[in-house]
């Protein structure tokens, strides 16, 4: 881990707590795979997107998608 961020009213016992949270989450990662666990710091992917096929039309936002009777 290059970058951490550092807690400015942390005390030195709060140190060896962060060394042991971790190594558990990289034993947590080293059995489960990577990325099975992470900080929330580090972000959360998005792993799915929605089906533009089921997307609701705008008919009252756009003139393009107001139907036509014929």
């Amino acid at each position: 881990m290059q970058d951490q961020q550092i807690d400015l009213f942390a005390d030195t016992a709060s140190e060896e707590k962060d060394d042991r949270l971790s190594k558990a989450l990289d034993a947590i990662n080293a059995k489960y795979g990577r990325g099975s666990i992470l900080h929330l710091s580090e972000g959360i992917a998005k792993l799915w997107q929605m089906m533009r096929a089921m997307l609701t039309p705008n008919y009252t936002t756009s003139w393009n998608q107001i139907p036509k009777v014929k």
